[in-house]
């Protein structure tokens, strides 16, 4: 019965089972030994890895506007929920 090992890809950072024959183990595939990944007996679903994201540009205070600058706090733009006052009549 084929046994299936976790390996981690040395380029990509990508988690993954393959068999414990396959031959690229030791080259660019690296064996994964941990308590939390034992020998299985089917393979286990992959962990890709990503990049986590940047900013391109670092907020300073100089960059991000304040509520304070203009003296009001910022608006939102009404929902469809909001209340009718009295008398309008709803043009559905």
């Amino acid at each position: 019965m084929p046994t299936y090992v976790r390996v981690k890809d040395t380029d990509t950072k990508h988690e993954f089972d393959v068999l414990e024959t396959h031959p690229q183990i030791g080259d660019n595939l690296q064996l994964i030994k941990s308590d939390r990944y034992p020998p299985a007996r089917s393979p286990r679903a992959p962990k890709h890895y990503v990049k986590r994201a940047r900013s391109t540009q670092q907020e300073s205070p100089e960059n991000v506007p304040s509520a304070d600058a203009s003296g009001e706090s910022p608006s939102r733009p009404a929902g469809r929920n909001t209340k009718k006052e009295e008398g309008e009549e709803s043009h559905d």
